[in-house]
């Protein structure tokens, strides 16, 4: 039996999110809103389609893939 997989941009899925929903915050005060939108996609996909494996992907601090493609190769 075949099993499924998905990758999160978790990093991309944040951004949109804390930009799209309205300001949420805890009581300390505290932006919570992207991540009660993550949390909530999150619970909805595993929810509606049951993935066998997860992954949340994350940007690194340092150059990105479009950038590293963009160089010449040393080989």
């Amino acid at each position: 039996m075949l099993k499924t997989t998905y990758i999160l941009d978790t990093h991309g899925l944040l951004y949109q999110l804390f930009h799209a929903l309205p300001p949420m915050s805890s009581p300390k005060g505290e932006l919570v809103g992207a991540v009660y939108g993550f949390t909530k996609d999150l619970f909805g996909l595993i929810e509606r389609y049951k993935p066998d494996n997860l992954f949340c992907a994350f940007d690194l601090p340092r150059s990105n893939l479009p950038q590293l493609l963009s160089k010449p190769m040393i080989r």
